[in-house]
């Protein structure tokens, strides 16, 4: 009974990280979006005695990325350092879909100007 005692005045337990959404937001390049939001892929649960500081974490995320981005891609990762020694690791998921830009060749459309000019001027509809 007196280990019980010690280990429930002495520990606790607590969630250092929670699945769901991060606070980090990603800039997405060529994107129908310009960005796209992060979660965590699972929690990170750690027992401390109770005079211990708080592990740290630290993202290690791209500065940006390229669409396309599907649903629950990987994005990076949540180290978790304790006493300069890495604990633990959460993924980090991009939470929606970015789709690539449609975009048009520009050759293509001066081409079509070009035509479309020629042919108003002289009085030809296309």
């Amino acid at each position: 009974m007196k280990l019980f005692d010690y280990a429930f005045g002495n520990f606790y337990t607590c969630t250092l990280i929670e699945k769901g959404p991060t606070s980090k937001v990603i800039p997405v390049a060529g994107g129908q979006s310009s960005f796209c939001c992060t979660c965590f892929a699972n929690d990170f649960k750690i027992t401390l005695k109770k005079d211990d500081p708080l592990p740290e974490v630290v993202y290690c995320l791209p500065k940006f990325a390229y669409a396309p981005i599907k649903t629950n891609q990987l994005a990076g990762f949540a180290k978790v350092i304790q006493n300069g020694q890495m604990i633990g690791e959460v993924n980090i998921q991009y939470i929606a879909s970015v789709n690539t830009y449609p975009y048009k060749n520009p050759k293509e459309s001066i081409i079509k100007k070009i035509i479309s000019f020629l042919l108003e001027s002289f009085g030809i509809s296309s």
